[in-house]
């Protein structure tokens, strides 16, 4: 494996901490609930396009909007919706831990106070942002500030682009499970292998309702992904290692999973991250969130 730079490699580790210790702390607030698991939820009674996380794995092309107009930030109904879903997030009940400012956000801040220019420390700041919103802290206006001045710096750049995108992505899925527009038609299970010590899981089997609301913020991500398809991405060189902050494999499932969620596209192969940020999310607005979503195995 190539070597990575010390920065890099640390946003690396700690997301993916953040990522583990938001699935620790569901199975911990499992234990502890004596509510009985609910393998449904609240059905939205409508027949606003859906997604099924079902089907066998299947090869597709992500193919870019032809129609979509260049990209040139939120329109103004896109940016309403995005602060009405902001201010609900914020006025949702987080972690006091987690709301704490972490030293790699404070080391880029610190740059920042001495170059307000900086690219690199602005991505960085923005990225470590949203995704310890996604376990359970705050800070995704934060990150949203810091990609839209990131993509103001340098409009030829890919990275601010991306991470706009992917912070609308969790926006508008956190909107939906905030709002109860979800069906789950049966749960998923988490096991731990007893001879590996390796957290395993089974994908549950639910469904997504986007109105106009949430679509309106799922197609500006989705303007944004392919906006950036377009430009250069951000790299470190450190070393004999070539470093990005978004691996294009990763860019290319959350565009996907987009097109799928507005109908662009057939959803055929579970999504992976979908459900991660799903169940972080409806964890957080609903204390049997978890137990809704998933349930325990005990056989590894």
């Amino acid at each position: 494996m190539a070597k990575q730079s010390a920065t890099v490699r640390a946003a690396l580790i700690t997301g993916s901490f953040v990522v583990v210790a938001a699935v620790i702390g569901a199975l911990v607030m499992y234990f502890k609930s004596n509510t009985s698991p609910a393998v449904s939820a609240k059905s939205t009674g409508d027949s606003s396009p859906a997604i099924a996380i079902v089907g066998d794995v299947r090869d597709s092309r992500i193919v870019v909007n032809p129609t979509s107009p260049k990209n040139e930030g939120l329109t103004e109904d896109a940016r309403k919706v995005v602060h009405q879903i902001l201010g609900v997030l914020e006025a949702t009940p987080t972690s006091p831990l987690l709301a704490a400012e972490d030293k790699m956000e404070s080391d880029a801040s610190e740059k920042l106070g001495r170059d307000p220019y900086d690219v690199s420390a602005l991505l960085m700041r923005g990225q470590w942002r949203y995704t310890r919103t996604r376990a359970g802290g705050v800070g995704m206006r934060g990150a949203l500030s810091d990609f839209e001045r990131a993509a103001d710096v340098d409009k030829k750049l890919a990275d601010p682009h991306f991470g706009i995108g992917t912070v609308l992505y969790q926006l508008a899925v956190f909107d939906l499970a905030q709002r109860g527009r979800y069906k789950i038609h049966e749960r998923g299970g988490l096991r731990i292998n007893t001879e590996t010590g390796l957290l395993g899981m089974r994908h549950p089997s639910f469904e997504l309702f986007p109105d106009r609301r949430t679509q309106t913020v799922l197609q500006a991500a989705l303007d944004e992904f392919q906006a950036g398809q377009k430009m250069q991405q951000h790299y470190d060189t450190t070393g004999k290692a070539t470093i990005m902050l978004y691996a294009p494999q990763d860019v290319e499932k959350r565009v996907r999973s987009i097109r799928c969620l507005l109908g662009y596209e057939p959803q055929t192969a579970p999504d992976e991250e979908l459900v991660l940020v799903f169940m972080s999310y409806l964890q957080r607005v609903e204390p049997s969130g978890f137990s809704k979503l998933f349930e325990i195995e005990s056989k590894k």
